[in-house]
Formats: structure tokens, C-alpha cells, sequence
């Protein structure tokens, strides 16, 4: 029997192999008409042979009675029906976590802005910075003159404590008023 080839990253599971492209998924509904049909076809076969009616003990006391081929295709509906409602819920699963994906991404790319915003202004008043003290340099040196400060004078406000030195004989005598 000759095996099927798939194209590259056709089967297997879809987290691990690369991403499908246009003929693969081709292939895969063809492939998934092929066993829904095929799966009808054998259904249909099989009903046409068991017409005869049969007894189906649904709960405890009550008994339903119908043709073989009738509780066959309620048996089969009904696994579609759960089949397609499971699918249903995976793919609400799906889209919730894409929503949320795509909401923390939003809040990132937001975040991300703000904080470019943020880098760019503190940028620029560096580069502001960097221009003023680029462009006088005598401002500079004044400013960083103007920023020595002087020692504060001490002052000595003492009282003489040494004796004055004895007065001259001429400050001494009195005037004479003559």
C-alpha cells in the first residue's frame, strides 16, 4: 500500500512544527472529507442491513424499542453533537487567551511608549545640559568661581589683656599753663 506524503509541517503536533501554509491545509480538508464521507458511507451501508427493531434499556424501568439503523444514527448524531460542542468550547478557550495575549501585549506596547517617552525626554535634557555648559565656557569658570566660598574671617574681638606700656615722661607731666 503506498503511504501519503505531506508536505512539510502538514502532521504532527502544530506547537512544535513550523507553520502550515496554503496546500497543507488543502490536503488536510480533503483528507478530513475523505473520512467524514467514508464514516457516512459505512453508516448508511449499515442501516440499510439492520432494519430489524431493537430494545435499548435507557434508565433502570424504561425500555425504548426502535429499528437498529434509527438508534445507530441517534447514537452517532449525538457523538457529533458532544464532538462539536467540545470543539466549540476549545475554540472559546482559544479566543479568551488571545484576548488576554493581546490585551498584556497592548499594556506592554503602552508601557513600552511611556517609558521611550520618558528616555527621550531625560535624553534631551541631557543633551541640553551638555550644550549650556559646552557653549560658555567662561560661564563656567565664573560659575565654579562663584561657587568658592571665601573663608569666613575670624574675628578676634579680645580685650587687651597686656598691660599699656608706661607713659612717656612728657604724657605724663601735666600741662603747664604759664
Amino acid at each position: 500500500m503506498e503511504q501519503l506524503r505531506y508536505p512539510r509541517g502538514c502532521v504532527g503536533d502544530r506547537h512544535r512544527d513550523p507553520p502550515r501554509d496554503a496546500s497543507c491545509g488543502e490536503i488536510m480538508r480533503q483528507l478530513n472529507f475523505l473520512l467524514f464521507f467514508a464514516l457516512c458511507l459505512a453508516l448508511a451501508l449499515f442501516s440499510i442491513e439492520n432494519t430489524q427493531p431493537v430494545g435499548i434499556n435507557i434508565i433502570p424501568g424504561f425500555q425504548a424499542e426502535a429499528p437498529l439503523s434509527i438508534e445507530l444514527l441517534l447514537a452517532v448524531g449525538t457523538g457529533a453533537i458532544l464532538a462539536w460542542m467540545f470543539s466549540l468550547w476549545d475554540q472559546l478557550q482559544r479566543q479568551i487567551e488571545s484576548w488576554k495575549a493581546q490585551r498584556e501585549l497592548k499594556l506592554q506596547s503602552q508601557k513600552i511608549e511611556e517609558l521611550e517617552k520618558a528616555l527621550a525626554e531625560l535624553q534631551a535634557a541631557q543633551q541640553n545640559a551638555a550644550e549650556s555648559s559646552a557653549e560658555s565656557p567662561s560661564a563656567r569658570t565664573a560659575s565654579t568661581a562663584d561657587k568658592t566660598v571665601p573663608e569666613p574671617e575670624t574675628s578676634t574681638d579680645t580685650v587687651d589683656t597686656q598691660k599699656p606700656a608706661e607713659a612717656s615722661p612728657e604724657e605724663s607731666q601735666p600741662e603747664q599753663t604759664a
